[in-house]
């Protein structure tokens, strides 16, 4: 995927501006992207094959001002530096507002989706970036809380516009997850309505920047945008099923294939069965000892509908949760979060 950013990169040219908008995509029969972009880039006089209209791809501007200054390798380098600076400063944030116990849940969350991989990949590290941006501002919404719902409708239009479908969710449960244990002290709202609002909101500017890009591509150019996005869409949530992928569209299949992306090997199964299986047992045994009674499990159930919506986005899209489950199965970091602080506050018995 790196392979066609950078293709898309070079494909988009104030010199030819309708590219900015149809996204131009040259192939050549080879095997790999990779040397698709190798041809593209030698290619005197290309022409597009087709057009990757479903995105804006607005990582474009950002790669082409990069790459004037900067190889592959070096902004690999410093994509790393910058994923690995933003999360200590989001730890930092984190136990500075709320408590180390929740900056250690957060660090192990993302520690079990291998941050070693995210940190060298410009696809994989989009949406965590702009996750660690908006949990950094976080801290300043909460003290301002009129423009909470303005700043999450702001965090679906540029996941929108920034990422090239990888685990947009992110962007809206980590973020919501910190905010809600900012306002625990106090709790001023109920914590359903505003979970809600914040996610009609998010997902009103993730859709309308979608449908304004395939509207802007079918005013200002000569492709139907309109008619290929729609068709895109119907093919991944299964209204119209892609002949040869019928099994994708199964909920079962995208939940078995993120499961499966959480480990590497046999022994890596049995070591997550086995921590799954503690957790549980910890549970029973507490409960049996009368540590907890089931009435303590409602106040922080908020907590677990932040942990259920990644497991909701695979279940909807499941055709491409399916299909890329390799990458696309980071998103469940949120529900770790989010199910490790209900966790930690049902056992403390105490608000952090």
């Amino acid at each position: 995927t790196d392979a066609l950013i950078l293709a898309e990169s070079k494909a988009a040219s104030i010199g030819q501006w309708e590219s900015i908008f149809t996204n131009p995509l040259y192939t050549y029969g080879h095997e790999t992207s990779v040397e698709d972009l190798y041809e593209y880039a030698h290619d005197s006089s290309p022409e597009p094959t087709k057009y990757y209209v479903q995105y804006w791809m607005g990582f474009r501007p950002v790669m082409r001002l990069l790459l004037t200054f900067l190889d592959y390798n070096q902004i690999l380098r410093y994509t790393a530096v910058a994923f690995f600076v933003l999360l200590a400063a989001v730890m930092c944030s984190i136990a500075n507002h709320t408590g180390t116990k929740a900056a250690f849940l957060f660090a192990l969350s993302i520690i079990f989706v291998r941050p070693h991989v995210i940190a060298v990949s410009l696809q994989f590290s989009c949406c965590f970036l702009l996750a660690f941006l908006a949990m950094l501002i976080s801290p300043w919404i909460h003290r301002r809380q009129k423009w909470e719902t303005l700043f999450f409708l702001e965090l679906g239009i540029l996941t929108q516009f920034f990422d090239f479908y990888t685990t947009p969710i992110i962007t809206f449960a980590l973020p919501m997850t910190y905010l809600y244990l900012l306002d625990l002290p106090d709790a001023r709202h109920n914590p359903f309505r505003r979970i809600g609002a914040n996610a009609a909101l998010w997902s009103a500017g993730y859709g309308l920047m979608w449908l304004a890009k395939l509207v802007l591509t079918s005013l200002f150019t000569d492709v139907n945008a309109l008619a290929q996005g729609f068709s895109s869409f119907s093919g991944r949530i299964g209204i119209e099923k892609v002949s040869g992928m019928e099994s994708y569209y199964s909920p079962v299949a995208a939940l078995r294939g993120v499961f499966v992306s959480l480990y590497s090997d046999s022994e890596g199964k049995l070591i997550l069965l086995g921590a799954i299986a503690l957790v549980c047992l910890f549970l029973v045994f507490r409960f049996l000892l009368g540590k907890h009674t089931f009435s303590e499990l409602l106040p922080h159930c908020p907590l677990l509908l932040i942990a259920a919506l990644p497991i909701i986005w695979f279940m909807v899209a499941a055709q491409p949760t399916a299909n890329h489950h390799w990458f696309q199965y980071r998103g469940i970091c949120a529900r770790f979060w989010a199910g490790f602080v209900y966790l930690q506050l049902l056992f403390q018995r105490q608000k952090i």
